[in-house]
């Protein structure tokens, strides 16, 4: 499985950086751009997400769509049968829209990293590497992801953020979550 996802991002960053996939893009916002507004908006829209936001108040739950939220309501999260109602309507009602836990972004550290363009079928693991250099915590406690912003390949470079979060800190806002911890993406 790991070889094939690697073999995977190779060939998706030799694609991003082809001729193909510029021309395919603006093939796509030409045609798009023949259509009426109405539907331009359904077709460009991104799949819905639900945001599950803890503060000072209980849990707040958030529609997102295209870097877009929407306030739907509050709930007490003091209340265990209230979250596991919640739990269950969200399954049975919403079983295809991802759920996800929404931190603060002063609760976790960003870094920006300059890699050669070789590390992004590594990608995970490199940043795992980094986690030594770049932080003063080691991999067992953290939860950390990496993404990758930019590619140039000209100078076969590519810039990566790594964003690390504790690992005490997660399981708390998890334990606080109750059920509904369950199904986050």
């Amino acid at each position: 499985a790991d070889t094939a996802q690697r073999q995977a991002t190779l060939l998706y960053a030799r694609y991003a950086e082809s001729p193909l996939s510029l021309w395919l893009r603006q093939a796509g916002t030409a045609v798009l751009s023949l259509l009426p507004a109405s539907w331009r908006q359904r077709l460009e829209a991104g799949p819905l997400q639900l945001g599950l936001q803890l503060d000072a108040n209980g849990l707040s739950l958030l529609a997102l769509r295209d870097q877009r939220e929407t306030a739907l309501g509050d709930v007490a999260l003091d209340a265990p049968e209230m979250l596991a109602m919640l739990d269950r309507k969200l399954r049975s009602e919403s079983s295809d829209v991802a759920r996800w836990l929404l931190l603060p972004a002063d609760s976790v550290l960003r870094r920006r990293l300059g890699l050669p363009l070789a590390a992004e079928p590594r990608l995970q693991e490199v940043l795992a590497h980094e986690l030594d250099r770049q932080t003063p915590f080691s991999a067992e406690q953290v939860s950390y992801a990496g993404r990758v912003i930019a590619r140039d390949p000209a100078a076969k470079q590519l810039q990566a953020e790594l964003v690390v979060l504790p690992r005490a800190r997660l399981d708390a806002a998890l334990a606080s979550l109750g059920p509904l911890a369950v199904g986050l993406a």
